[in-house]
């Protein structure tokens, strides 16, 4: 039989396992919040970042168009760096 100050003890210890318990799950949670919300900036910014770079190489590329307009032959200088920023884009999006 137990002596009645180890049931104290054991009491005493349970109650700091199940305080420490709550804390961890606490600690959790609010990190899983900060990573959701890490999250979700990080795809707000993927999508600005990929809008400025379609409206920064589309005023170069259409303005190389219109001066070549008629010619199929020439490509604008700024048509290789086109094609390879949209297939890293179509990449990105797959890569979802």
């Amino acid at each position: 039989m137990a002596a009645p100050e180890d049931l104290a003890e054991y009491d005493r210890r349970l109650a700091n396992l199940e305080d420490e318990l709550q804390r961890r799950k606490e600690i959790g949670g609010r990190f899983e919040a900060t990573l959701s919300r890490m999250r979700e900036l990080i795809d707000i910014d993927d999508k600005h970042r990929e809008e400025h770079q379609v409206r920064y190489f589309f005023a170069p590329h259409n303005s190389c168009s219109s001066l070549s307009t008629g010619k199929s032959w020439v490509k604008c200088a700024c048509w290789y760096s086109c094609t390879e920023q949209n297939a890293k884009m179509q990449w990105r999006r797959s890569d979802k």
